[in-house]
């Protein structure tokens, strides 16, 4: 019995503190997960209201362009409508251009984050496999102190 004590001691002395760095890892990365989504989500939110508040305050001036030329000519109304719908088109442009780059700069950031959580897991099921060989071993170590113990006892 006392083989198979110090065996069992062993195994506790091994396997368990790996697993409660497994875990101590896990709950760091699911933190770190958690940190991640509640700053994308802010990112998200502040992005949507910058491009309504740019949106409105570029519609509200040209608005108010439009009223004071007001009094011109048939051919300056044209002239100028032309111009505004140039300059709209042109912004809108530069604005969906931002916005792609800015949404291909966090698929890159969350492709990365992801990457980065693969290899992490990776290593982790690596360390999982090291402690099942470990643990395989330790049985089969236990599996032969008690078939010795069995022929002691009965010899």
């Amino acid at each position: 019995m006392r083989a198979y004590e110090n065996v069992k001691r062993a195994l506790q002395d091994i396997v368990a503190p790996e697993i409660k760095a497994l875990r101590v890892e896990i709950k760091r990365l699911d933190e770190k997960i958690e940190t991640l989504g509640g700053k994308m989500e802010a990112d998200y939110k502040r992005l949507d209201e910058k491009i309504d508040s740019l949106r409105e305050v570029e519609i509200k001036r040209l608005d108010e362009k439009i009223e004071t030329l007001g009094g011109k000519m048939e051919a300056d109304y044209k002239r100028l409508d032309e111009k505004i719908d140039s300059l709209r088109e042109v912004e809108i442009k530069r604005l969906d251009e931002k916005i792609e780059s800015l949404s291909r700069g966090i698929g890159d950031k969350i492709n990365s984050l992801r990457n980065e959580l693969l290899a992490e897991i990776r290593r982790v099921d690596g360390r999982i496999d090291s402690l099942d060989s470990h643990l395989q071993v330790a049985m089969d170590i236990r599996e032969r102190l008690a078939k010795v113990e069995a022929k002691l006892a009965g010899g």
